[in-house]
């Protein structure tokens, strides 16, 4: 039996907390790999200073071929690949995180009555999760790279500011309309995934 669809979107803040938690789950990964990845650069430099010390005194004039331990293991571009998507997903984090927080008490309405009504008829939060999964799963699944060489990445850079200034303006009034402010450059990035 399908239940109704707004409960399937936003009811128990089900789907929005699992998007929550996947960011957050990639989030500790790519911070992992990162964190590897700069024990070995230090391992790497270590024992390239190590090494160099060492073959100074056995062959001062000689050209060898360099030796596969003095090779580094990750170039540098890979390693600011992996740190500028760590830096992204954490970001994305951060904004659901708090469009889950500001969309709380539609939700705590609903459980209050849910014994009267299995939907909450003026839905303030349906679109917004609608949109919001779109959007996150395009960014979570988009690289950096692509993000950057975007034409539209310019107008989403300058965006958000005048939109923290409306959010600012909006906030003592209409607490419920601050995630709609916050899904604008969560969209436009989105769209330079794509464009």
């Amino acid at each position: 039996m399908i239940v109704h669809s707004s409960l399937c979107f936003w009811r128990a803040g089900t789907n929005d907390a699992k998007m929550c938690a996947c960011v957050f789950l990639q989030v500790i990964k790519l911070h992992s790999s990162v964190r590897t990845e700069l024990s070995v650069l230090n391992m790497h430099s270590k024992q390239t200073s190590d090494n160099s010390h060492k073959e100074m005194g056995k062959s001062f004039g000689s050209t060898d071929g360099i030796s596969e331990a003095t090779k580094p293991p990750i170039s540098n571009a890979t390693f600011d690949g992996i740190a500028d998507s760590l830096k992204m997903h954490f970001t994305i984090l951060s904004m659901l995180t708090w469009i889950v927080l500001l969309s709380c008490p539609s939700l705590i309405y609903w459980l209050k009555n849910l014994r009267y009504h299995i939907k909450l008829d003026p839905d303030p939060c349906r679109a917004v999760s609608l949109i919001l999964i779109t959007v996150a799963e395009i960014i979570m699944n988009a690289s950096t790279a692509k993000i950057k060489s975007s034409k539209l990445l310019k107008i989403a850079v300058y965006l958000p500011l005048p939109l923290s200034v409306a959010v600012v303006a909006f906030a003592p009034m209409h607490l419920y309309r601050i995630p709609h402010f916050v899904i604008i450059p969560l969209f436009l990035h989105a769209l330079c995934c794509v464009v």
